[in-house]
């Protein structure tokens, strides 16, 4: 079957089987948005080439399970860095192993961790792994942003000095990313450009869109997809990283050129 058909006809067990994993794997709100995007967007990537690999050997939602869960294992790489068990943890066994990834990879309390190993079939009692926890090495946490306001009142540091210049540069990265994506914006059919606003900009469903445009909902979606798979690449072409655009997370201050209909687009078209 042509991979984009089956992706369409399945989405909503592609849907099902994402939502499985994040709830099997305690990915919740803003993490498993993020997951579910990264996972479709790799579903349509190289022409479909996960899709392709499909050929009707098994049942396609155990294909799916199976798909989804590796994606998972890279998204956690590519956002937390590649995961390895300590040498601890390795010496004191599988169970030391599972316990330190629940706890310092996945960042899960111990009462949840605890609980997690257990539904595992893992008859370890609590007092023993308790026990196990307290051996395993501290792992660092991954840095974070701080915001300025948390530093208002530091007295004035070459810190202060290299909080500026990683300013600088991500504003700097910010109009480079911008530029590009405007530019490969510009460059998609006007429909195309309608639906974009449409989605991010008036924050309107799929299914609103299809009313508006008169189009069917079912391969919107994927179109959608595809328009999006268009802007990674040039965004990757330009050398820009999945970190770089995470490092932008949160600001509203880059334009990308969907903020109005100055190429013709009917505004009424996209007001929620």
């Amino acid at each position: 079957m042509d991979p984009e058909r089956l992706l369409v006809e399945h989405l909503p067990e592609v849907e099902r089987t994402i939502a499985f994993i994040c709830r099997r794997h305690h990915l919740r709100g803003a993490d498993a948005e993020d997951f579910g995007s990264f996972a479709k967007l790799k579903l349509i990537e190289n022409d479909y080439a996960i899709l392709r690999k499909f050929e009707g050997r098994s049942e396609l939602r155990t294909f799916l399970g199976v798909v989804v869960h590796r994606l998972l294992l890279d998204f956690r790489n590519h956002t937390l860095g590649k995961w390895r068990p300590s040498a601890e943890a390795k010496r004191l066994g599988a169970k030391a192993v599972a316990l330190e990834t629940l706890l310092h990879r996945d960042r899960r309390p111990m009462d949840e961790a605890l609980q997690t190993m257990r539904s595992a079939g893992n008859d370890t009692s609590d007092a023993e792994l308790h026990e196990i926890a307290a051996r395993l090495p501290r792992r660092p946490i991954r840095p974070r942003d701080v915001p300025i306001e948390e530093l208002m009142n530091e007295p004035a540091s070459e810190a202060d000095a290299e909080l500026r210049a990683m300013d600088a540069d991500r504003d700097r990265l910010a109009d480079c990313v911008a530029e590009v994506v405007r530019k490969t914006i510009e460059r998609l059919p006007k429909e195309d450009r309608a639906i974009l606003r449409m989605h991010f900009i008036a924050g309107m469903t799929v299914a609103r869109i299809g009313r508006s445009l008169g189009v069917e909902q079912k391969p919107l979606y994927p179109r959608l997809l595809r328009v999006l798979a268009t802007i990674h690449r040039a965004l990757d072409e330009a050398s820009i990283t999945q970190e770089d655009i995470e490092d932008l997370i949160g600001r509203t201050d880059i334009d990308f050129g969907l903020g109005s209909g100055d190429d013709g687009d009917d505004g009424g078209e996209v007001t929620p």
